[in-house]
């Protein structure tokens, strides 16, 4: 699957004031994903709490959605070689887990880097983390 294809459009209120927020793409397992690949950025922020979605059921596609509080967004690069998060050079088990989460494969976060079809400047790419907020 191309990363043109994969952007399937999850969209979310930042809390207090339901204001839309830019957040695309589902994630693996909303019982399990820590953060998302966003390959053309976000304006969420920390604290602003969105809506995540799946299609992990037994019954087939079936489309489920959990809560989340947004803890961190981290700007993303790569020079096709190695996966710079925030500040920091991703290990390869981070980079892992961001593919596994954002249902990518590994070579399509290599890839996207400026120069490329997929690379938008005016948009850069983060990665979101996310802790589920319990109903009660």
């Amino acid at each position: 699957m191309s990363l043109k294809n994969w952007v399937k459009g999850i969209t979310g209120n930042k809390a207090g004031d339901g204001s839309s927020a830019e957040f695309s793409g589902f994630v693996h397992d909303i019982d399990t994903a820590q953060c998302l690949f966003c390959p053309y950025g976000t304006s969420l922020q920390p604290g602003d709490r969105v809506t995540i979605h799946d299609e992990k059921t037994v019954f087939g596609r079936v489309p489920r959605h959990r809560l989340v509080e947004i803890t961190v967004v981290k700007p993303f690069r790569t020079t096709g070689r190695v996966i710079t998060v925030g500040s920091d050079m991703a290990s390869e088990n981070e980079v892992r887990q961001i593919a596994g989460d954002s249902e990518i494969a590994v070579d399509q976060l290599m890839t996207h880097r400026k120069g490329t079809a997929t690379y938008d400047a005016a948009r850069p790419p983060v990665v979101v983390y996310f802790q589920p907020v319990e109903a009660g």
